[in-house]
């Protein structure tokens, strides 16, 4: 569990930092290619092959169109992260699934990577967190215990 909700967290915190670093369609294109690889290695067909090529060269085209305007290294990095957590978020899902009872296994792995990224997200949000329209956006959430 512990594993699973720190790559729920890992996946999530290295996929907003490359979007803050990369256009969406970049940033979403090469996370994309975790589930890809897990689909890929669980393949027994050549023509398989074939769209994965097709699939690795639409993230080149994405990743250069114009040049490498809008393109910073640290957000490929980023992305790249993300996706090979995805990936692992997969297996590891199967697993937790396998495991526990209905959704309690993602409960509880979601409930360790909120732990995990709660510091950085208070210290990010600094006072505004105090702010009341926050505090009430919060307080009528629909993941608010009613």
């Amino acid at each position: 569990m512990l594993l699973f909700g720190l790559i729920s967290a890992a996946m999530n915190w290295s996929f907003y930092e490359a979007l803050h670093r990369l256009p969406l369609g970049v940033a979403v294109t090469i996370e994309f290619t975790g589930p890809l690889a897990v689909a890929v290695a669980g393949s027994r067909r050549l023509l398989d092959g074939l769209w994965v090529l097709l699939a690795g060269a639409g993230v080149v085209l994405l990743a250069l169109r114009g040049g490498h305007h809008g393109i910073h290294a640290a957000g490929l990095v980023l992305a790249l992260v993300a996706a090979a957590c995805w990936a692992m978020y997969i297996l590891l899902s199967q697993r937790v699934g396998r495991t526990f009872a209905q959704l309690d296994g993602l409960a509880i792995a979601l409930g360790v990577g909120t732990l995990v990224v709660l510091p950085a997200g208070i210290i990010q949000g600094g006072d505004a967190l105090l702010l009341p329209h926050v505090v009430a956006a919060v307080s009528v959430s629909p993941c608010s215990p009613r």
